[in-house]
């Protein structure tokens, strides 16, 4: 996974390894020089998830326990500190433990449990922890007494979607373009909303200012700012409320980053779309994508 200017990667082994721009430490090998080759996080084994952040880094272990380091300024490697760290921090199982999966936001952690309550931390000025209120910075992980059914998150700029058991959507945080989804924008949601319409979602995605969801019936739905075509539908206008993309079917893995997405379809054909000015979408030019596209081996 990216962070910015750095690459975070998980081996089918358990352990960690990363490359790139290290001045926060978000590579976890404990300093704060670039590395221009894979180097191998120290100290970590058996880890089965992790979720990279604007310059922070998460990562599970088979046991339910969560590591994090990297930038800290608004303590969201959950250390109760806003120092940052640049070698793995154990979170404390007293505060945070059985937890099954996590996401990171540009600067704010959340962890779904295995009761499916979820834990945050990290930045809250937009309300983005849902904790009904924008108190910030949140430095150890708090319990989100709104959502008490969530089986996985997605942690955007400044806001956060998480998916329940019966296959609904709850957001909140941010609402600067519609990414709520709820058909209204320009404003800020401090406790997690029902997102309207939508139902048998298997998998969410957040990013910068948008979100994207996957339905068990294999179609993606997108809403808020599509200023980079995030949105996939060919305008540049904010979509309010989900959007089915019909041009894609079968899709099977979803993802976003920064102001992008892509998807994995029954195939295993990759599809892309959104900002394209480093070639990010893969479709041999520097212009946005403005349509799912279909990347070539």
């Amino acid at each position: 996974q990216g962070s910015n200017y750095s690459v975070i990667a998980l081996k089918s082994d358990g352990t960690v390894w990363g490359f790139g721009f290290n001045f926060y430490g978000d590579l976890g090998v404990g300093d704060n020089v670039p590395h221009t080759t894979p180097v191998q996080v120290p100290g970590l084994s058996n880890i089965t998830q992790i979720a990279v952040g604007g310059r922070f880094v998460m990562a599970l272990k088979n046991d339910g326990t969560v590591f994090t380091w990297g930038l800290n300024s608004g303590g969201q490697v959950g250390d109760g500190t806003t120092t940052n760290r640049n070698s793995p921090y154990q979170i404390p199982v007293a505060s945070l433990s059985n937890v099954t999966f996590i996401s990171a936001g540009e600067n704010h952690a959340l962890a779904v449990l295995s009761d499916k309550t979820l834990k945050v931390w990290g930045t809250n000025t937009s309300g983005q922890l849902g904790l009904g209120h924008t108190t910030s910075p949140i430095k150890t992980p708090v319990t989100v007494a709104l959502a008490t059914d969530v089986v996985k998150v997605a942690g955007g700029f400044y806001h956060s979607l998480a998916l329940n058991s019966d296959g609904t959507v709850l957001a909140w945080g941010g609402n600067s373009w519609g990414e709520i989804g709820n058909g209204t924008s320009g404003n800020t949601y401090t406790s997690p909303q029902v997102v309207p319409g939508l139902s048998n979602v298997t998998s969410v995605a957040a990013a910068q200012y948008f979100s994207a969801v996957l339905k068990s019936d294999g179609s993606v739905w997108t809403f808020g700012s599509n200023s980079y075509y995030m949105v996939g539908n060919n305008d540049t206008q904010p979509q309010k409320t989900p959007l089915k993309l019909t041009v894609l079917s079968n899709v099977t893995v979803l993802k976003a980053k920064f102001r992008n997405v892509i998807a994995l379809d029954a195939n295993n054909r990759p599809w892309t779309w959104g900002y394209n000015a480093a070639g990010q979408v893969g479709n041999n030019t520097g212009t946005d994508q403005k349509t799912p596209y279909q990347m070539k081996p």
